[in-house]
């Protein structure tokens, strides 16, 4: 009996064994099994966090795009607005038409200024068309400055370029520059061409300083100050003309000590510094009494 209880107790004892053993196997391979999902699960979520940083990387650049997008529809609509503002007709079209007159306005009062028988006009491309004055002659049809004559282009650039100074908000220098033009002009219209730049350079709406280039001596006695530029064996040299100011009387008390300059000048009633042309009926800067008695204009005034 008692062997057959260790028998027993043997058996069982094996049972129990094989039992443990394959509960552990069994163990082990559900531990494997976790493991490999467990990998797969790490897989999956690296797989998940690359995935999602390429596309936040795409959806940056996607924003990038959409600003850029954003941006170009801005000027796409700042530009329709300046297509609406620029169609015929538009307030462009209206403001270059004032200015377009009023530019034309201003050429023919200086054209008037300067004593020239002719008016001008603007094309609305703003080329320069000119014909005689009425009044003057009979006026004709307009027709382009290019087809002018050589002291009518002249006489027409410089009283644009007098427009273009009065009518410029721009900073500007206080000089107007002529360099030469005046041999396209015969002996009356160089006389009034010569008056007409005396009289500007004291004009209240005029530059200060007009800078005159000429090789005309004729013109030499019209100006206050006259520089001559004189070609030596070593080069040129810039010398004071025998004109210059200094060596005129400079103030209208000079006129007392000259008999015919007193006769025929007399301080401005409007400016004490300058001086009366009875005959003309000009004023004059005190410098330019003497050559102004010589003068064309002052000798025709003084006959009639």
């Amino acid at each position: 009996a008692r062997a057959a209880a260790a028998t027993a107790r043997a058996r069982a004892a094996e049972l129990a064994a094989a039992e443990a053993s394959a509960a552990l196997e069994s163990a082990r391979t559900d531990a494997a099994a976790r493991r490999v999902a467990a990998r797969a699960r790490a897989a999956e979520a690296a797989a998940a966090d690359a995935e999602v940083a390429r596309l936040r990387v795409q959806a940056e650049r996607e924003a990038g795009r959409a600003a850029a997008a954003a941006a170009t529809n801005e000027r796409l609509a700042t530009l329709q607005d300046y297509l609406k503002v620029l169609r015929p007709g538009g307030i462009a079209a209206l403001l270059l038409e004032k200015a377009r007159a009023l530019v034309a306005r201003f050429i023919n009062d200086g054209l008037r200024e300067l004593g020239a028988p002719l008016e001008a006009d603007l094309t609305p491309e703003f080329a320069l068309l000119q014909r005689a004055r009425p009044g003057q002659t009979s006026a004709g049809p307009w027709l382009a400055a290019s087809l002018a004559s050589g002291y009518q282009k002249f006489v027409l650039g410089l009283a644009a370029r007098l427009a273009l100074w009065r009518l410029t908000a721009a900073p500007r220098l206080d000089a107007l520059f002529i360099d030469e033009g005046f041999s396209s002009c015969d002996a009356e219209y160089l006389e009034g061409l010569g008056s007409a730049l005396e009289a500007l350079a004291s004009a209240p709406n005029a530059p200060r300083l007009v800078f005159v280039v000429s090789h005309l001596d004729a013109l030499k006695t019209r100006l206050e100050r006259v520089l001559e530029i004189r070609r030596g064996p070593h080069g040129s040299r810039v010398m004071n003309a025998a004109t210059e100011t200094k060596s005129l009387p400079a103030a209208p008390a000079a006129i007392q000590s000259a008999p015919a300059l007193a006769a025929a000048l007399a301080p401005d009633p409007k400016d004490p510094a300058k001086l009366w042309c009875r005959a003309c009926r000009q004023s004059l800067n005190a410098g330019n009494g003497p050559r102004h008695l010589s003068s064309q204009k002052h000798e025709r005034a003084a006959r009639t």
